[in-house]
């Protein structure tokens, strides 16, 4: 066994998986940080604790990573990602926007820019699970339909949740 079967009471795999992109080399990004702090703690397989600990540095690295990318082509986004410190992981987009507009940025295109590096989710009555990006095809349309009539909340996905401190 490579792992521990459970982290807190999620399957060690669909936690690994659920807090990626999607992209495998997220996954193997969060592996190799597990499997570090298992070898630096002497451990002949990772422990529950190891992938707790090696996601704080894996959020980071997420938080970055997407900063560098959005910077990329939105330089004047520099601050964005850091209006969500501290945030409940799960706002109502008016919410959203307030925190947007703090760092002086118009909030439709911002919320569309996050949606779309999937940084943000959808959560609907509609949907049966949180709804990214990547898991509509980038379907834009399909997540913000849910925010336009009032009835979705944004979720910010679990990848960026222990780097921004986010209250769950």
């Amino acid at each position: 066994i490579l792992c521990d079967p459970l982290i807190s009471t999620e399957d060690s795999f669909s936690y690994l998986v659920d807090r990626t992109l999607m992209r495998p080399r997220d996954l193997l990004q969060f592996l190799n940080r597990a499997i570090d702090v298992a070898v630096n703690r002497g451990h002949d397989r990772i422990m529950a604790q190891d992938v707790l600990q090696a996601e704080k540095s894996y959020s980071e690295d997420m938080l970055l990573a997407t900063m560098f990318e959005i910077l990329d082509t939105h330089p004047e986004c520099e601050d964005l990602l850091y209006a969500f410190q501290g945030a409940p992981y799960a706002m109502p987009l008016d919410e959203v926007t307030d925190r947007v507009r703090q760092v002086d940025l118009p909030a439709d295109a911002a919320v569309e820019l996050l949606l779309w590096f999937g940084f943000f989710g959808v959560m609907a009555p509609t949907f049966a699970e949180v709804k990214y990006a990547y898991s509509v095809q980038d379907n834009m349309r399909r997540l913000l339909y849910p925010l336009s009539n009032l009835e979705g909340m944004l979720v910010i996905h679990p990848a960026f949740r222990a780097a921004l401190d986010i209250v769950e």
